[in-house]
């Protein structure tokens, strides 16, 4: 494809020009009355007749001097107006800085000092009645905060054959997730690991300690 610009005169370009030639006609004009004036005192006139076209060139360069004046005028305002918004943006971009800055540091100390612990009965992958309001603040966290991922470890105590544990905790790990999805948070913001009974802390015949291992 082959595109080509052209450059035209605009209307409003026109009426400049025309504004510029008639000031300049009226400087020539003025510019040769006084030097008429001028050349008939000092000469007669042949002094009239040098007087006219002295004052001619007198009107013309005075015009032009009145435009080129008014040009350095808008040269130096836009060039102002460009200064002023330059440092505006300068501005903004900081403070954007700040903010962004800001946001993350609140959200690093708010990751740091998360954690919820959520225990399950012996051999079950059962929601206890207490956790569900939880859930659904932190539900509302996550929402609010689209930068925030969440991990959710799940395990078994030592009891029970391997297999059976890594499948306990696994369906541990799905009820989590499964909350929370149905709470409105996307499945893409939450990495759900099982360990089973890898990472238990409390032996067998610590029944009560057990409790514990089961999260």
């Amino acid at each position: 494809m082959v595109m080509a610009a052209a450059a035209g005169v605009s209307p409003l370009a026109d009426a400049a020009e025309a504004d510029y030639r008639g000031e300049v006609r009226l400087r020539q004009q003025q510019g040769m009355g006084i030097g008429a004036l001028a050349g008939a005192l000092i000469g007669g006139p042949p002094g009239l007749v040098v007087g006219l076209a002295g004052g001619a060139l007198l009107g013309r360069d005075s015009a032009m001097d009145q435009a080129l004046g008014q040009a350095r005028q808008d040269l130096e305002g836009l060039r102002l107006r460009l200064t002023e918004e330059s440092l505006r943006q300068q501005r903004l971009e900081g403070e954007l800085r700040d903010s962004r800055a800001r946001r993350a540091r609140q959200l690093r100390m708010l990751v740091e000092g998360f954690s919820i612990n959520i225990q399950f009965r012996t051999a079950t992958a059962l929601l206890e009645p207490e956790y569900p309001p939880r859930l659904r603040q932190l539900a509302a966290t996550l929402m609010a905060l689209p930068e925030l991922r969440l991990r959710i470890d799940a395990h078994a105590d030592a009891r029970g054959s391997e297999p059976l544990n890594n499948r306990l905790s696994r369906r541990r790990a799905e009820a989590v997730v499964g909350f929370l999805r149905d709470a409105g948070v996307a499945p893409g913001r939450m990495q759900a690991h099982s360990h089973g009974e890898q990472r238990h802390g409390y032996a067998r015949q610590d029944r009560e300690g057990m409790g514990f291992d089961r999260r």
